[in-house]
């Protein structure tokens, strides 16, 4: 595996990252991995908009007015049993 090492962290940072682990039952180590893996997880606004315009548009089987009319009458059919 490979390490990071961030230097120059601010005492208040430092102290508030290791408060957080704490209260998380976790070392400073293992919350700040869970942290970075998060980040890293989490695709950025440019990588969203790369695969939105990657993508092919989607295609509907029904237009809206056809789900909406689905749905209400979904929703009466429920109200017609009580």
């Amino acid at each position: 595996m490979a390490n990071i090492q961030i230097r120059n962290v601010p005492s208040e940072l430092h102290r508030t990252l290791k408060e957080r682990a704490e209260k998380a039952g976790l070392s400073l180590q293992e919350y700040l991995l869970g942290e970075v893996t998060a980040i890293a997880e989490t695709p950025t606004m440019a990588e969203v908009i790369a695969r939105i315009r990657g993508d092919e548009l989607f295609e509907f089987e029904e237009t809206s007015a056809e789900a909406v009319a689905a749905v209400r009458r979904e929703r009466d059919e429920e109200l017609d049993l009580r």
